[in-house]
């Protein structure tokens, strides 16, 4: 089990019992004083004041558990123009305006339009032509679009 599996087993159950959920742990810097960015979220945003209270969680873990003796560690959240990657990424956003780049072979595809549903295996955007289906595998990026 690699460190960013042993810290995700760590902090998975102090996240999800305050109602969060784990975006992603990016790992970087030397082995000896690694950098830890914890990303998190809600369903209505997360605050520095929640972000500061689980950096806190994070770090008596980390001391109590002795997984590193020392490290450098930021929580926050993962920010509007962070990629939509999951199912659960994309189920989180229904309703929103989406970017969506496709690749199907060699054809690029670019796609803007309301993230209308989900499924297991696709999602589905309205835009101006109508309801366009999309198979998660084929996406090659998907964003929040700013609408100002």
């Amino acid at each position: 089990m690699d460190l960013k599996d042993k810290l995700q087993k760590l902090f998975l159950p102090i996240i999800e019992g305050r109602g969060a959920f784990l975006v992603d742990i990016q790992i970087s810097g030397g082995p000896r004083k690694p950098f830890l960015s914890v990303f998190l979220d809600t369903p209505s945003g997360i605050s520095l004041g929640e972000c500061a209270s689980f950096s806190r969680q994070f770090s008596d873990m980390l001391d109590m558990e002795n997984l590193l003796e020392e490290y450098r560690l930021v929580v926050s959240s993962p920010g509007l123009n962070r990629p939509l990657k999951s199912k659960e990424d994309f189920a989180r956003k229904i309703g929103k305006q989406v970017e969506i780049v496709v690749q199907e072979g060699e054809k690029t595809i670019h796609l803007e339009g309301s993230l209308h549903s989900v499924t297991q295996e696709e999602v589905f955007i309205e835009t101006r032509g109508g309801i366009s289906r999309i198979k998660l595998g084929v996406i090659k990026t998907a964003h929040l679009k700013i609408v100002l």
